[in-house]
């Protein structure tokens, strides 16, 4: 990744979360008898709710790795519903889907910017985010 240098490892890592996040949903849907995209939505929430209050905790560390796992985590759920009802899959397959399209795309980036940027432009960071833009990520 152009913030920290990239590894193979990272995005296995990322596969790893991700399945973490499914099995929690469906873990919760199953448990309070609701589907797994009200288990989300609920999720979803309490993650809103957490960041609010977060706001105020005094060590920044700490606060940066919180709000950073929280923010991420809402975005895979909010891609997975997304490409649920955009593609009329169930969200178990939407999960799957967002799981292998968010490591692409990361990929994506740190090929595009090893290859075209680092080093080549003036303003690599400026340039990468114009390129994903673009690219209608």
């Amino acid at each position: 990744m152009p913030m920290c240098g990239f590894s193979k490892s990272m995005l296995d890592g990322l596969g790893v979360y991700h399945q973490g996040l499914a099995e929690a949903v469906i873990k919760k849907s199953k448990e309070s008898n609701i589907t797994v995209e009200e288990a989300i939505i609920w999720e979803l929430k309490e993650m809103d709710a957490f960041l609010k209050e977060l706001v105020v905790l005094g060590n920044e560390i700490n606060k940066q790795k919180l709000m950073g796992i929280a923010n991420y985590s809402k975005a895979f759920y909010l891609g997975a519903l997304k490409k649920s009802k955009e593609k009329n899959i169930a969200i178990e397959e939407a999960m799957k889907s967002e799981n292998e399209m968010t490591k692409s795309f990361l990929f994506e980036i740190d090929t595009y910017y090893y290859k075209y940027l680092e080093g080549k432009k003036e303003n690599p960071m400026k340039e990468l985010i114009n390129w994903i833009g673009q690219e209608g990520n």
